[in-house]
């Protein structure tokens, strides 16, 4: 019998009373574990996230960490998101929220519609959600931080991007991400 590999990269969030761990299968489908209580000890229930049309979210070949992030909104609502870089080789986001459990969807970040961030073969990926106040009310910033296709500083060195959920003055949410070199000034990696 063949000795199953473990995940080469596993990502923990907790997000309400539960742990969820993300990885990678041996196929490159997005795939997580679910603790089945608060405590988190038992065994984990294995998932697989699909997309609006059931199909696997399979990930990049070149480029295969994932990053996820999770929080607690102020009403009792869960949010989940993971971040990944799509077979074309474009920066993507599925997001989970307790109001609709049973699914995954698409998020902003990676929608064809929209202008795609490509990542450089092999960034590594990470995100961040904060707290901050705008105009009065809390907003969550999402962050995700990798480097962009040929994205060099002037000494020809790879460089880091923050990409960004925008918002505007008001606090609205534009629907779109931006994104910012941040590791310009890094002689040497």
């Amino acid at each position: 019998m063949p000795v199953l590999q473990l995940p080469k990269d596993v990502v923990a969030v907790q997000s309400g009373d539960k742990a969820y761990l993300f990885y990678l299968n041996s196929e490159r489908k997005l795939t997580y574990l679910v603790s089945p209580n608060a405590d988190g000890d038992g065994d984990y229930i294995q998932r697989r996230i699909d997309d609006e049309n059931g199909d696997d979210i399979v990930v990049n070949d070149k480029s295969t960490q994932i990053a996820a992030i999770g929080w607690d909104e102020p009403n009792g609502v869960f949010q989940i998101r993971v971040y990944y870089v799509a077979p074309k080789g474009n920066l993507s986001e599925v997001c989970w929220t307790s109001t609709d459990p049973r699914r995954w969807y698409q998020g902003s970040l990676g929608l064809k519609n929209k202008a795609p961030h490509y990542i450089a073969d092999g960034s590594p990926i990470s995100a961040t959600a904060y707290k901050r106040n705008i105009n009065g009310q809390s907003r969550w910033s999402l962050r995700v931080f990798a480097s962009g296709k040929d994205h060099f500083n002037d000494r020809d060195n790879p460089v880091i991007s923050v990409y960004m959920f925008d918002y505007n003055e008001t606090g609205q949410n534009k629907g779109s991400w931006g994104s910012e070199q941040i590791s310009n000034a890094v002689n040497k990696w």
